[in-house]
């Protein structure tokens, strides 16, 4: 089911700590800007109309290492069991 779905602003020079997710699997869209990903199988960028796709249990994070504030929308399915956010990393 879906556990959670959020329209996020990530401002330049800015990133999310590093974490993973139980039981949640985890869709990212970029709506706009430009963004790198990093997850246990490696780093990706991403631009506006790119899909990244985190497996429960992967530890993943992502960064805006551009001048422009990058939009995505992410929403989250999980097994039932709540989808338990645990933080790897400070940011």
């Amino acid at each position: 089911r879906i556990q959670m779905l959020n329209w996020t602003l990530l401002p330049c020079g800015k990133r999310f700590a590093e974490h993973y997710h139980e039981d949640m699997l985890e869709v990212f869209v970029i709506v706009s800007g430009a963004v790198e990903v990093v997850a246990e199988n490696g780093t990706q960028e991403l631009s506006a109309g790119d899909a990244w796709f985190v497996p429960p249990g992967i530890r993943h994070q992502m960064s805006n290492r551009t001048d422009k504030d990058a939009l995505y929308v992410v929403f989250g399915i999980a097994s039932g069991n709540g989808g338990k956010t645990v933080v790897t990393a400070h940011s």
